[in-house]
């Protein structure tokens, strides 16, 4: 499989009745943090070309699989390829007369190129015959993960990694069941959160190191990641023994569960001291303490959305100290807030976040494409929809667990202390 378009990066053509933009996390998204948008008037369609078409269709791949989301308006979304000759090709991607996201396989043909899309409206009684239905009225498809494959052979599992730690070094393979061994740039390596790019890699053979340079003094995860063409996530994380770090930063952790985790997040700077020189664990973690902590642990370059505006009606409940970490989640499409009865949107800073709200705000920090999980909690019925893939997929992770009775509780607030456990895994 090769990965030809996954829409990480903006974009880059031009349209006529049709815009191409992209899309930033949320539910849009199937796989990594962005998507691509197709915004159409749906009475008339258009279409769309890419600048610089794809590369072309080579050896046994001979169309492409693609990530559809449909908005039910039952409009034609066609793939235009482009031969050798520099003719196009038009090849029928998906009828969208259904919602939700669906995986689908278009036969451009060896040596054709993907050149763009392009949007019919739907015939006969449909939307653009019905009188009833607004000749501006716009809709919106969305693309994801397009990737040159074989006829219908869809790739679903996730990257396998081999990891083992010994005497502060780090090493293993990473092998992919449909795309072999990776090149480096499908593999990244994380030591505390923060990108490392100067580990070694041996593409011919999967073979990964890495010395740690803190070894032994510190709180210190190092995490390796693997992703295959097909979008299909997979990482694996090592806890490395440390001493003589500073475990008085809280005077009232001593003994509780999450110390280590605590502690972690200090050293990062993700989380301080309350005036009393306490942290907190068993108080409910209240939504703004939640989106500064989730924004430094997610390590989002605050001073780059600046630019954003925070659509809040209750800003000036809100320190402007937090005003960057709110611009960032909110940019990202993180962190949305609440509508309140009078049409106007609420941070409501104060509250508490219940465990299944604050799920759902962490997958979305979160790149997709990781397996997810069936839920085995008894209580799982009472988890909102808006939570339940989140939920899944961490569970999956092992980010998320349930309480010693095997329930999630998904209405209980979060603590500052089950916070801290779970910032600490994501790292």
């Amino acid at each position: 499989m090769r990965e030809l378009e996954n829409f990480e990066t903006p974009p880059v053509g031009y349209g006529s009745g049709i815009q191409l933009e992209q899309a930033i996390g949320g539910e849009e998204v199937q796989f990594g943090r962005a998507s691509g948008v197709l915004r159409y008037q749906t009475a008339n369609g258009g279409e769309w070309l890419y600048s610089q078409p794809l590369p072309a269709l080579t050896g046994f791949h001979t169309g492409v699989s693609a990530w559809i989301m449909g908005d039910g308006s039952g409009s034609q979304l066609y793939f235009i390829g482009l031969d050798a000759s520099g003719n196009r090709v038009y090849m029928p991607a998906v009828l969208s007369d259904y919602t939700g996201w669906r995986q689908v396989y278009i036969p451009l043909g060896s040596g054709v190129s993907l050149a763009g899309y392009s949007i019919t409206p739907q015939a006969g009684d449909g939307w653009a015959n019905n009188p009833d239905n607004a000749a501006d009225a716009t809709s919106v498809l969305y693309l994801d993960q397009i990737v040159a494959s074989y006829p219908g052979y869809f790739d679903h599992t996730p990257p396998e990694i081999n990891l083992t730690y010994a005497s502060g070094e780090i090493w293993g393979t990473v092998r992919d069941d449909t795309d072999g061994f990776l090149d480096k740039n499908n593999i990244s390596l994380s030591y505390n959160g923060y990108e490392i790019y100067n580990f070694y890699y041996e593409p011919d053979r999967g073979f990964f190191y890495f010395a740690p340079p803190e070894y032994g003094y510190n709180p210190t995860r190092v995490t390796i990641t693997a992703k295959d063409a097909s979008g299909n996530l997979n990482r694996a994380s090592v806890d490395i023994p440390f001493e003589n770090y500073n475990a008085g930063a809280f005077n009232d952790i001593e003994n509780y569960w999450a110390a280590d985790y605590i502690n972690y997040l200090y050293n990062q700077a993700i989380v301080e001291p309350y005036s009393d020189g306490g942290y907190h664990p068993y108080d409910a973690i209240t939504r703004l303490e939640f989106a500064v902590m989730l924004a430094r642990a997610s390590k989002l370059e605050q001073k780059d959305y600046s630019y954003i505006i925070l659509p809040y009606a209750d800003l000036d409940q809100i320190p402007v100290t937090a005003y960057p970490a709110l611009r960032a989640l909110y940019a990202e499409n993180i962190m949305r807030g609440t509508q309140g009865d009078d049409g106007k949107l609420y941070l409501l800073p104060n509250n508490s976040l219940t465990r299944a709200q604050a799920s759902a705000m962490i997958g979305r920090s979160q790149n997709r494409g990781y397996p997810a999980a069936e839920l085995s909690f008894p209580d799982a019925y009472l988890i909102p929809n808006y939570a339940v893939s989140h939920i899944q997929v961490m569970a999956a992770r092992e980010i998320l667990q349930g309480f010693s009775d095997g329930t999630f509780r998904p209405h209980d607030p979060i603590s500052r202390g089950q916070m801290a456990k779970i910032l600490y895994f994501l790292a």
